[in-house]
């Protein structure tokens, strides 16, 4: 019965595992996972027997056929798990150790050779990995170069911070953080990776390694990595852990790792097939809260693909109150075999993101819906890859419309305040809007829309004044909101950079006569979307019409300054005399690069008032700080 048992848990941990390190598309929480592994192994210990392929006794993932196979220098292993902290204190016995957060992304191996990037590898089954190197290239804060001649290997997690996280997955299509960033560094064209706002975060140093751990990250640091943040302890080790507050770190997290800092003593314990024995990592025991599912929440996305929300009563963990999860797919939410008044509990992944840990009811009661809430066209169940997902089948479904004239209307592109998704939703159904366009021309609905609920003269009047602000566009703004695909802000910037108008823009897109590859970073991919996109006429003729009623603010030729041109500056705490956005296109027009973190290559560091780890970092780096007034003497 115990084989029968294993034998079922290692399958379940199986497909688990291809569907979350291969598809980056989960069916199950961390949570549940961690419960299966932990069943498992406690059966593996009382019964003495070990399965093949057992997930306890080796690395999960494999090796995409899309890229090349690379054979690791040494295998890649993962670390043994506990959530207990006094399991922790036990293993470090005392010695000095280092703790560091356990990051949420896809780990990569970078190799410098010459002092220059050689190779990139993502983990893959922990003996092979996949060469990404060209999208490693993509990520801003991945140094290219850095000043040692020797071969350098070092590991670190590819992820993406909240912040950027809000700003790439307007459309709800990817369900956690942790999905985008995996997915975008194995997508096949750079640009796409470029355009995700990755970061890469170095926590290992392989070669040439110093003494101690912490000595491996200053010196990576010295390099010009962003490396993960970390503290030495050892008697103290429970009070460290308690500084790591992972609801106050600008990346996703899933724990902290504790590693013996005496790399040789660490070396000396050796390994199993599944961990070193030389590291742990804590996960926080998550606390869960009973509740009530009260519905399920579907949302058409612009993809057409309908993500799945949970609903349930309002509950207080722990100062946050919970009211919705995401269901990953519906593979994930049949596993749950939800239904309506169920009892569920729920709780905050990594102490941050809503989530359901179990459903004790079952009833399994809940039917999909046949038909979209939006358009009522019918719905399907699409398989992609290992999972299952809810889509409309209706192009011209309004959800999907809601999706488009939000991102036209959005802060990158231009930027209209106060048509949210839902006065988007209600003015698309009563025809007031069909084009965006229409959206310039809402003044002659005014008796209709004043009329409406939620509206009045003055809500109205701030409606027609911001419509009226947004028709002063800057030509990458413009160019942003016509969502083409892969072409970003970034992009945007690059192409409103090139040509003098929209017009030239457009002609050289029409008329298929003009190289986009020949642009900084563009590659193949990217340019046949800007031909096929403007081979639609529907495309063209709309933002012809947009054109036709605003004015589009060109770039100023640059005015380059010696202090700044080809200088790379970063720009930090509260400024008085500039936005953060003024100061930047200031920079940018005087020839300089901006950044958002600081390295070695920073040239210098522009501080308001509360300036706070950036301005330590430059200090150790010994980078020129520069006050705002300073600045503003330079220019």
């Amino acid at each position: 019965m115990n084989i029968q048992k294993m034998k079922e848990l290692i399958d379940k941990l199986s497909q688990a595992s291809r569907a979350y390190y291969d598809e980056d598309k989960p069916i199950m929480s961390d949570k549940q996972y961690d419960a299966l592994y932990d069943e498992l192994a406690a059966l593996e210990n009382s019964t003495g027997i070990i399965m093949a392929g057992s997930p306890t006794q080796k690395v999960q993932g494999s090796v995409s056929e899309a890229f090349e196979k690379v054979r690791h220098s040494e295998p890649m292993l993962s670390a043994q798990k506990t959530k207990d902290v006094n399991e922790v204190v036990s293993f470090a016995g005392g010695r000095e150790v280092n703790v560091s957060w356990k990051l949420d992304g896809l780990t990569l191996v970078l190799i410098y050779d010459g002092g220059t990037l050689q190779k990139a590898l993502t983990r893959g089954n922990g003996e092979f990995g996949e060469d990404v190197t060209a999208n490693a290239r993509m990520i801003s804060n991945i140094p290219l170069t850095i000043p040692y001649k020797e071969r350098v290997e070092l590991r670190g997690e590819c992820l993406i911070s909240w912040k950027a996280f809000d700003e790439v997955n307007t459309d709800g299509e990817y369900s956690a953080a942790r999905n985008l960033a995996a997915g975008s560094i194995r997508q096949l064209d750079p640009m796409v990776t470029k355009s995700r706002k990755l970061s890469f975060i170095p926590f290992k140093l392989i070669s040439p390694a110093r003494t101690t751990k912490s000595e491996d990250l200053k010196w990576l640091a010295s390099l010009g990595f962003d490396v993960v943040e970390n503290i030495n302890a050892a008697s103290n080790l429970k009070e460290v852990i308690k500084q790591f507050a992972p609801e106050k770190y600008d990346y996703p997290v899933d724990g902290v790792i504790i590693e013996y800092n005496d790399n040789q003593y660490a070396r000396s314990l050796g390994t199993t097939g599944h961990h070193p024995n030389s590291i742990i990592a804590l996960k926080w025991a998550d606390e869960t809260y009973e509740t009530q599912l009260t519905g399920i929440e579907l949302n058409p996305t612009r993809t057409g693909m309908v993500s799945l929300k949970a609903v349930f009563k309002g509950v207080d963990a722990g100062g946050a109150i919970l009211t919705k999860a995401t269901l990953h797919n519906v593979d994930y939410m049949k596993n749950l075999q939800l239904g309506v008044g169920d009892t569920i509990t729920v709780y905050r992944a990594n102490m941050v993101i809503p989530a359901i840990d179990d459903n004790l009811t079952r009833s399994d009661t809940y039917e999909l819906p046949k038909t979209c809430p939006c358009c009522g066209e019918p719905l399907e169940i699409r398989l992609a890859e290992t999972a299952h997902f809810l889509w409309c089948t209706n192009k011209e479904c309004p959800a999907k419309q809601v999706r488009k004239f939000s991102y036209f209307v959005s802060r990158p592109a231009m930027n209209i305040l106060g048509l949210s998704d839902k006065i988007l939703e209600k003015f698309l159904s009563l025809g007031l809007i069909k084009d965006f366009s229409d959206i310039y021309e809402l003044s002659m609905h005014k008796d209709q829309i004043v009329s409406l609920d939620g509206f009045g003269e003055k809500s109205y009047l701030k409606l027609i004044d911001a419509i009226e602000k947004s028709k002063d566009v800057e030509f990458s703004h413009f160019i942003t909101s016509m969502a083409i695909p892969n072409v970003g802000t970034s992009s945007a910037k690059t192409i409103a950079a090139h040509f003098s108008t929209y017009e030239d823009f457009r002609n050289a897109a029409v008329n298929d006569d003009f190289d986009f590859t020949e642009l900084t970073d563009f590659g193949g991919t990217v340019a046949d979307n800007i031909y096929n996109w403007f081979a639609d006429k529907k495309n063209v003729e709309e933002f012809d019409k947009v054109k036709s009623h605003v004015n589009i603010i060109y770039p100023e030729k640059k005015q380059t300054n010696a202090n700044f041109e080809g200088k790379t500056v970063v720009v930090t705490g509260k400024l008085v005399n500039f936005t953060r956005d003024g100061i930047t296109k200031e920079l940018e027009n005087m020839g300089a690069k901006v950044s958002g973190s600081v390295s070695k290559k920073t040239s210098f560091l522009i501080v308001g008032a509360d300036a706070g780890s950036k301005l330590k970092k430059a200090e150790e780096l010994g980078i020129p700080v520069i006050s705002e007034e300073a600045f503003k003497n330079m220019i």
